[in-house]
């Protein structure tokens, strides 16, 4: 099942790349696609993905699997671990982004996110806590991204190489 969740993630999380500019700006669509080119933007073209997913997921086979919440958490927190770190190595070891780098980094994080994923479904013993704990990050995190979005603090996380600016691009 969580090879199908690669597919689910990566191809409206590709989408959201460009939804921001396809919506002429929206304010309710900056929540969810990246508004600009930081590395905390594209955080987003994973963690909504993976969010829905793991929504799906929950409501499929809740009884089936354990600490479905906890799994979903650490594995959208791999994927951003992944993209966080990758994007800043390219930086280091390319000094520029390259396209098919910077792709095969979201595919790779979002590979690593549903294998851990997997790996804790599959051998996780069931705890609530643990699980509500999961549901709890996963709610921060889609909090985090809405505030953010709009009130981005001024660190290289949240920075656009490209225009050196922060949040929403002036129009």
């Amino acid at each position: 099942m969580e090879s199908i969740g690669v597919v689910f993630i990566i191809v409206p999380g590709t989408c959201l790349h460009f939804v921001f500019e396809w919506s002429d700006h929206s304010k309710f669509v900056a929540v969810f696609g990246a508004v600009n080119e930081s590395t905390w933007e594209h955080l987003k073209l994973a963690f909504w993905p993976a969010l829905v997913w793991a929504v799906v997921e929950y409501l499929y086979f809740r009884l089936a699997l354990p600490n479905p919440g906890f799994a979903k958490a650490f594995s959208v927190l791999t994927m951003m671990l992944v993209i966080i770190t990758g994007a800043w190595g390219i930086d280091v070891v390319l000094g520029q982004h390259v396209l098919v780098v910077d792709v095969s980094l979201f595919v790779a994080a979002i590979v690593a996110g549903q294998w851990i994923s997997f790996r804790l479904m599959l051998h996780s013993t069931p705890l609530p806590r643990r699980d509500l704990f999961g549901f709890a990050v996963l709610l921060l995190l889609a909090i985090a991204f809405a505030i953010f979005t709009f009130f981005p603090p001024e660190i290289s996380l949240f920075q656009d190489p490209v225009t050196s600016s922060y949040g929403i691009p002036e129009q």
